[in-house]
């Protein structure tokens, strides 16, 4: 059996879905670890 290439397509975007829904948590932690730098100052 020979997948077509909009099977192809699919399946790369379900393993995408599937990396970024085993990877948010761990780049959330990233996030929440170090501050965020290079905010402009909003005071002037």
């Amino acid at each position: 059996m020979e997948m077509t290439s909009i099977q192809m397509i699919g399946a790369g975007i379900f393993a995408l879905a599937l990396l970024h829904t085993f990877t948010a948590k761990y780049f959330e932690i990233l996030a929440h670890r170090h501050p965020p730098r290079g905010t402009p100052d909003c005071s002037t």
